[in-house]
């Protein structure tokens, strides 16, 4: 009965270590979030949007101000005069213009934006598929790296909200990827 016993073990043990298991499956994890932050071509792009939002912005408030001049100005004239409503009409057209203006602007800058996160997000996925195509990798989840700080309740809600609660850090393959992205075609030649 021990013979079997034993025997048995041995089978099992043999069974466990050399049937190929499933939970051998090479998963890494990728920060994308660190991608964009080091994604020095993504983030001078950026930086023109927002100085161009910036410049625009300074223009309305400009503008702003010329109306509320023109306004003031309407006060000081008699309601009955010819003057007053020519004034009051291109005080109308001005503010309209501006409206329009701004609209547009908004949706031009939005839109914009929109297709550099989506350009950067793609060379970014590119890469990590061919990384993986090279390196035998089937699979690669998507996690936070940024640690909890208790001065921002920003950071805790992140982690809590992490897939991912421990891994060991030769999974993560954030730092290769942002090393060829690097290399790759920038992005607004793509």
């Amino acid at each position: 009965m021990k013979l079997i016993y034993s025997s048995l073990c041995v089978l099992a043990i043999l069974a466990l270590t050399s049937a190929p298991a499933f939970g051998q499956t090479k998963i890494c994890l990728v920060d994308i979030s660190k991608l964009f932050k080091a994604n020095n071509a993504f983030n001078e792009q950026m930086a023109k949007l927002k100085g161009e939002a910036d410049q625009f912005q300074m223009k309305l408030q400009d503008a702003q101000q010329k109306l509320t001049q023109m306004t003031e100005q309407l006060r000081t004239l008699d309601a009955a005069k010819p003057e007053y409503k020519s004034m009051e009409n291109d005080i109308a057209q001005q503010s309209a213009k501006w409206e329009v203006d701004r609209r547009s602007q908004v949706r031009d800058l939005m839109q914009r934006e929109s297709q550099l996160h989506f350009k950067t997000y793609a060379l970014i996925n590119e890469t990590i598929g061919q990384y993986c195509a090279e390196t035998q990798i089937p699979i690669v989840i998507r996690f936070s790296s940024e640690p909890m700080k208790l001065s921002d309740p920003e950071t805790i809600m992140q982690a809590f909200n992490n897939s991912v609660v421990y891994y060991a850090p030769e999974r993560d393959i954030t730092n290769q990827i942002i090393e060829r992205v690097a290399l790759a075609t920038p992005i607004q030649n793509r």
